[in-house]
């Protein structure tokens, strides 16, 4: 049974499901207060003895997943996935085939996995639209306008964390104990995937192929779809893979 935070931010988030930039910064700003404060209203006993879940899903192709799920996930889409970590509480492990799955507490995870989504959608549906304004223009060929796609959302990705970085500067917050919210959850987040995952990094080169104005155009919508602050942990600078 979803959780009542789940519920109340996902209805929140349905009201801006057109992926406008603006729309989208707004929807994802409110869930990412809501869950936080959530989280402020429990004890830290609460917090460290929470249901811990492992939600295994996969990333749609379409706005409606009606293209199917990725069997192998692009850049940008396991940057999203290490934004989300960071910032919602939670750890995505990274499995065959394109499936992933979002490990941490009940609520952390149920919020993160609709804001991930719609933020796949929101990139995608960005991007998209951009390649298509480019070929209007003119553009063509396969290896530009792929350059440009990847840049795009690539930089999409990075200009939301970027603006997330900035916020999660702005405030620190504390639970009733005086403990960082953060250090509590990351402290319970890794004893709980220590003990239940075999894990194995994977490592993957970060490429400079791409196209410079599509980089600045993307950077600058992801600053429009930010999402604010939550924890995880790990640094991003890695993925996780599982058997599933």
């Amino acid at each position: 049974m979803e959780s009542k935070i789940a519920d109340k931010i996902k209805k929140l988030m349905a009201l801006s499901n057109s992926p406008n930039e603006h729309e989208a910064a707004l929807a994802t700003e409110r869930a990412r207060a809501l869950l936080e404060k959530h989280n402020l209203t429990m004890t830290d006993v609460e917090l460290e003895t929470a249901e811990m879940i492992k939600h295994r899903t996969q990333i749609p192709r379409g706005p409606n997943g009606e293209w199917g799920y990725y069997k192998k996930l692009k850049r940008w889409q396991y940057n999203l996935c290490h934004t989300i970590n960071h910032y919602f509480y939670v750890q995505t492990l990274f499995g065959i085939k394109g499936h992933i799955v979002i490990v941490g507490a009940k609520d952390d995870v149920e919020v993160a996995n609709y804001v991930l989504m719609y933020l796949m959608r929101a990139v995608e549906k960005l991007t998209r639209d951009y390649t298509d304004a480019k070929r209007k223009e003119g553009a063509s060929g396969r290896s530009y306008i792929d350059a440009v796609s990847k840049s795009f959302a690539k930089s999409c990705v990075y200009g939301i964390n970027n603006t997330l970085s900035k916020e999660q500067r702005k405030t620190k917050a504390t639970t009733a104990n005086g403990t960082e919210l953060m250090v509590v959850k990351g402290s319970v987040l890794k004893k709980y995937i220590a003990k239940e995952f075999k894990l194995r990094s994977l490592s993957h080169s970060e490429r400079s192929d791409g196209h410079s104005g599509a980089t600045e155009d993307g950077y600058k919508a992801g600053k429009d779809i930010a999402v604010r602050r939550g924890v995880s942990s790990t640094d991003g600078k890695s993925q996780k893979q599982i058997n599933l």
